[in-house]
This record gives C-alpha cells, sequence and structure tokens, in this order.
C-alpha cells in the first residue's frame, strides 16, 4: 500500500489504535518531563553558579526574546516544509545544543557563558517545533480524533510540569547540574526518536507554497479575519489576559496578604498543575461540535474557584480551589486549540497556530508589565478578584454574541478511497 493511501486510510480507525500517535504520546511523554525539569532546572543551575540575580534575568532574556522573533516565521515554516521532518530537525538540534553544555564542563570550561549562549538558538527553535507540532494533529490521527488527540497531548505536557520540577530537585542534589544537563538534552533526542519511528508524512499541504514569507503571512490573516477563528481568537486572548496573572497574583496573595510560608505557594501551584492534568484529560472525552458553551463554562468555573479561594485561608481547601482553577483553565485551551485546529484548512494549520502563540505572549506581555505595579498599589486580593471578575465577564460577554454562539466545528470528512485495499478485494473475490 503506498504512503498517500496508507495516511488516507487510517483515520477511519480509533484513535488508540493508530500506531503513529501512539509514538508521538510516548515520545512526547519523555520530552515534557525534560521540558518541565529545565524550566525549573536551568535558573536554579544559574543561581548554582553565578548566585547572580542580574544572570538569572539574563537567562530569561535569553530564552524568550529570539523565541517571539522567531515565532513570526514558525508557522512559515510549518506549513511550507513536512512538518515530521521539521520537528526532527529542531528536536535534534536542541538535543545536541543543550549537550554542549554539559560537555563543556567536562572539558574542564565553565558552563555559564555556553548556556547563554545555547538558550538563544534552543528559543528559536521552540516556537517552529510547537507550530509543526500543533498543526501535524489532523494529518496524524484524522480531523475526526483531533479534539481527542489534543487533550491527550496537552495532559501529557501539563504531566510534565508536574514530575519535571520535582525531578529537578531531586537530580541537581544528587548528579549535579553537568548530569541534569545531559539528562534535559536525551529527553530532546527522544522526542526526535518518535518522530523517526512515525511512518506517513504530516504535511499539510500537496504542494509547497510558491509565494513568500510576507505572502504567507498575510494570507494567514486574512483567513482569519475571514473566518470564525478570529472570534475564537478574541475570546482566547481574553482568557490569556486573565490566566497569565494567576501564579503571580496567587503567589503575592499566599504570602503578602495572607502571610503564609513560600511552600503554600508550591502546594497551590502542584494543586494547579494536578488538575490541569485531569482538566486536559477530560477534553479527550468531548465530542461536541459546538463549543462555544463549553468554553464560557469553563472561565465560569475558573472565575468560581478563584473567587472560593479567596473566602477560605483553610490550605487544603484553597488547594482544592486550585486544582478546579487549573482544570477549568486546562479544559478552555484544550478546546480551543481543537476547535481552532478544525476550523482552519491544513496548509494553514502551522501559520494560524503560531499566529496564536504570537497573540499569547502579546497578552503575557502586555499583562505582566502592569501586574507588579496593580499588586502593589491594590494588594493580591484585589487582582485576583479582579481575574476572577475579568473571565465571568468574558464569559458573559461572550456568550451573547451570535457570532461566537454560532461557531459549529465541522464534521469530520469520510477517508479516501484507498485503491491498493479495493484491488485487493477485488482479487481476493
Amino acid at each position: 500500500m503506498n504512503e498517500r493511501a496508507s495516511a488516507g486510510s487510517e483515520p477511519a480507525a480509533g484513535l488508540w489504535q493508530h500506531r503513529d500517535f501512539r509514538r508521538v504520546l510516548l515520545g512526547q511523554s519523555v520530552s515534557a518531563i525534560g521540558n518541565g525539569l529545565g524550566f525549573v532546572a536551568l535558573p536554579l543551575i544559574i543561581l548554582q553558579l553565578t548566585h547572580s540575580g542580574a544572570e538569572l534575568g539574563l537567562l530569561g532574556l535569553a530564552q524568550t526574546l529570539p523565541g517571539l522573533l522567531a515565532g513570526l516565521y514558525a508557522g512559515v515554516i510549518a506549513d511550507r516544509f513536512d512538518r515530521r521532518t521539521v520537528m526532527i530537525v529542531c528536536d535534534a538540534a536542541r538535543a545536541a545544543l543543550v549537550a554542549l553544555v554539559p560537555l563543556s564542563g567536562l572539558l574542564g570550561g565553565s558552563p555559564v557563558w555556553p548556556l547563554f549562549l545555547v538558550a538563544v538558538p534552543v528559543s528559536a527553535l521552540t516556537p517552529v517545533f510547537l507550530a509543526s507540532y500543533a498543526a501535524c494533529v489532523p494529518a496524524l490521527v484524522g480531523r475526526e480524533h483531533v479534539q481527542r488527540a489534543t487533550g491527550w497531548l496537552q495532559a501529557t505536557a501539563a504531566a510534565g510540569f508536574v514530575c519535571g520540577p520535582a525531578l529537578a530537585a531531586v537530580l541537581l542534589g544528587t548528579i549535579g547540574p553537568v548530569g541534569t544537563l545531559w539528562i534535559d538534552a536525551g529527553s530532546f533526542a527522544v522526542s526526535a526518536l518518535g518522530m523517526c519511528a512515525v511512518r506517513n508524512r504530516l504535511s499539510g499541504g500537496s504542494a509547497r507554497p510558491a509565494t513568500g514569507a510576507p505572502a504567507a503571512l498575510r494570507e494567514s490573516l486574512g483567513f482569519v479575519r475571514r473566518s470564525r477563528v478570529f472570534t475564537l481568537l478574541q475570546f482566547w486572548a481574553c482568557s490569556s489576559a486573565a490566566n497569565v496573572l494567576l501564579v503571580p497574583a496567587v503567589a503575592y496573595y499566599i504570602t503578602q496578604s495572607l502571610d503564609l510560608p513560600s511552600a503554600a505557594v508550591a502546594e497551590l501551584v502542584s494543586s494547579y498543575s494536578l488538575g490541569a492534568v485531569a482538566g486536559f484529560s477530560a477534553t479527550a472525552m468531548v465530542r461536541s461540535n459546538a463549543p462555544a458553551l463549553l468554553l464560557t463554562l469553563g472561565n465560569a468555573v475558573g472565575a468560581g474557584a478563584l473567587l472560593l479561594m479567596l473566602g477560605t485561608s483553610d490550605r487544603w481547601l484553597m488547594a482544592c480551589c486550585a486544582g478546579l482553577a487549573g482544570a477549568a483553565g486546562a479544559w478552555v485551551t484544550a478546546l480551543y486549540v481543537g476547535a481552532r485546529t478544525r476550523l482552519t484548512p491544513d496548509p494553514l494549520l502551522g501559520r494560524v497556530s503560531s499566529l496564536s502563540e504570537l497573540v499569547t505572549d502579546a497578552c503575557a506581555s502586555v499583562t505582566l508589565v502592569g501586574s507588579g505595579l496593580l499588586l502593589d498599589r491594590v494588594g493580591g486580593t484585589a487582582v485576583l478578584a479582579g481575574i476572577a471578575g475579568l473571565m465571568l465577564a468574558g464569559a458573559v460577554g461572550f456568550s451573547l454574541r451570535p457570532g461566537f454562539r454560532g461557531i459549529r466545528l465541522p464534521e469530520a470528512p469520510a477517508p479516501a478511497p484507498d485503491p491498493d485495499a479495493d484491488l485487493a478485494l477485488a482479487r481476493a473475490g
């Protein structure tokens, strides 16, 4: 059977019958733990080696600014080339780059400056990988399984940020920074091997676009403006603006307003992450073609959880509220990603996904700039109440918009006929 026929006929199977999906999920499970490990380990390594807050700030800049710039063209790359190949190249390159840091330490050099130099290209490669990763799901499992696959893939990523930070603390205390970075590099290599095991090409279009990158970006923007994706993106921007303030506001509220120890913040963050895993997993069971009610319900539940948290000083009950807020946030995220994917044609998936990430990052940048001023001026209680109010206002406001309520996801197309299978049946008959 040829490759095109195999890719076209496989989506008729159930989600867990897709061998390629199982391989990707396994590889990304390991990679997600590595991501969570690196998220905590790299700042701790810098502090352990330099004891400098300025160096820590420079590392954060090196990890974010190149990614924002690369994000402009990440979607173009994902839509121009085979997405499986793009992901393999990105993961292999990130594995090699991260491995250079402990290698320099073994050779007698300081791992600090190599860590800064490596952070820039790794940050630039990450949005390219993510754009291809988000865009490959329909080709990987078929459009009828997009929502379920998205839920499981997002749950895997969230689980990595539950296990990774705890693993980072253990590894830094036992094998040290060099050994920890070897493991971080190995997680990227496992992800690349998982993608190498995928049999089918994961390109969205049948031909590479003939236009240049600026024209390709204009094409995706034109599609978004003319489609229901624009309404979804507006909803997501409002949700992102509220959620990005959540962790710093909770940390300020716990340590400054309630005067509780920092361990209480760790408890709430862990509860939030565990709730997120549950929320992502729950969306894997959703089969609705009308996502508006489910999206607004998720924001309403998240707002209610925050208000309940403000009404108690019991740490166990606060942890339960944090878990509920995490589940609601994950529910909204996975439903949004699934709906956006099903509303977008395959040749545009990478660019639309990249545009969504840029909107998220822009909202994060704008809201985080003012978060410190707000917290110092009005306090953590007022900011958390404001976040809950913004979420409720967004849920009510969008639920009243006919364009949002009327969003309907297209039914998955029937699988393409398989001429090789038909010929085999004819011979058997």
